[in-house]
């Protein structure tokens, strides 16, 4: 009858490993949510002669990157390029 007894934790380390990174898994997860329901952003139709560099220039402070918001703003959009045409509508972080 002893033989059926179980000796602990570490008869299942792979069940154990399992778990944890399950565990990880779903809580980095809850962290991207969270992160991405705070962010803020603000709808804009481009306009004619409008390009991203000038949407970054009219729309940043000083103290920030246009190149990273415009990097943000492609993120954001699905963008595959700079180009943008009068009349789409594009989501804006706002500062």
């Amino acid at each position: 009858m002893q033989k059926y007894l179980s000796t602990g934790i570490s008869e299942y380390p792979l069940v154990i490993a399992f778990l944890l990174v399950l565990v990880l898994a779903v809580l980095s997860n809850l962290c991207v949510q969270q992160a991405n329901s705070q962010a803020k952003f603000e709808s804009y139709t481009v306009k004619l002669g409008d390009s991203l560099w000038k949407i970054a220039e009219e729309r940043c402070s000083n103290n920030v990157d246009l190149r990273e918001y415009i990097y943000e703003v492609k993120k954001i959009n699905s963008l595959d390029s700079a180009n943008i045409k009068a009349g789409e509508v594009l989501e804006l972080p706002e500062e």
